[in-house]
Parts: structure tokens; sequence; C-alpha cells
């Protein structure tokens, strides 16, 4: 189920999405007031009491996408509204956010981190699926490009970073006028992925 249907379906949810320019307390504060079409002036104080005003009982789900933006003020802010409010909170990020969130940090998100459970997609991308993307069109390649292409589309960004991967390799041979080789795949990797 994507975020997309599922808000969709569950019209009562309250959905915002984090970025660069959304990611304090304050700014966490005014789009789900927004949301809720209620007024997004005035002191934190009173934006605070508003939202846990409108959320109290009300078990509307509040989900946070691009999770991994938010601060740790924005984060405390989220744990403030879910303990007045005991609305469910669900935070989609890329693994960051688990790190910000995480045992070591506790004694700064503790009690963030204690009320936290983590669900991570554990499925590991087989190996047909990259055949499948980069092997198109004719293009051939060596078993050992395969393969370390199939390791970047196991790391953190999965198939997006391996098809920048693959394009940037097939551009680097392209402009030398060879076929692609593991010695391009690993060029195009100490760019992209910087490892």
């Amino acid at each position: 189920v994507t975020l997309e249907s599922y808000i969709k379906t569950n019209p009562t949810a309250l959905f915002m999405t984090g970025s660069p320019n959304i990611r304090s307390g304050r700014d966490i504060m005014e789009e789900l007031l927004e949301a809720m079409g209620k007024k997004t002036q005035g002191r934190n104080k009173f934006l605070e009491k508003s939202i846990i005003s409108a959320l109290k009982n009300s078990n509307r789900m509040i989900i946070i996408d691009e999770a991994h933006f938010l601060r740790l003020d924005g984060l405390e802010t989220l744990r403030r509204i879910y303990d007045a409010t005991r609305c469910p909170l669900v935070l989609v990020g890329n693994p960051k956010i688990m790190e910000i969130i995480t045992d070591q940090n506790k004694t700064v998100t503790g009690q963030f981190y204690s009320r936290s459970v983590r669900i991570a997609l554990e499925n590991k991308v087989p190996m047909e699926d990259v055949r499948g993307i980069v092997l198109q069109n004719g293009v051939e390649l060596k078993e050992e490009c395969l393969t370390e292409l199939h390791k970047a589309a196991n790391m953190i960004g999965a198939l997006r970073v391996m098809t920048k991967l693959f394009l940037f390799a097939w551009t680097i041979a392209n402009r030398q006028s060879q076929a692609i080789s593991l010695e391009h795949i690993l060029a195009a990797k100490r760019v992209i992925i910087s490892v």
C-alpha cells in the first residue's frame, strides 16, 4: 500500500511531507494546522494547544513522509503532540531517521526513542530485477558488472542509485567508444556513491 492510496482511503489521516524547508517544530505545527484547515498564526504555545485541542481523542493518524529531514525539535514537537493526543504517528523516510532516533542518541531523543518501533522493508532487490533494468535494447554486460550493480541496488537508494550508476558508467564508456566494463562502473561509483 502506498502512502498516496492510504491517504485516499483514509481521509481523516493528516499527511505532510518533510523537506529541507519543513523540518522544525514550528514548521510541523503549521503544516498540521493547515492540513486541518485551522489558523497557522500565533506563538508556538498557541499552535501546539490548537493542535492538541483538535486532535485529542480523535485517533486521527499523523503521517509524515520524508521524515529524515526533521530536526530534533521537530521530533520533540511530534512527541509532545503524540503524548497529549495519543494519535497514531507514522514517520516514513530513509534510514537516516532511525540514525536520529537511535539507541546511541537516546540521551537527546530518549522520550521519542522509547515510543518508537522500526519497521524496515528488508527485501533485497533480486538480480533478475537488475538484469531487467540494465539489459534492455541490446545492452550486454559481463557478470562482474551485473554483480557490482546488484550490490548498488541493495544499498541505500536502491534501484534509483543503481540506475544512476549504470547510466553514468554507460556515459563514461560511450565517451571512450567502449563497451561498459567493471572499470567504468567503479569509476561512476566513486563519483555517485562516494564510498
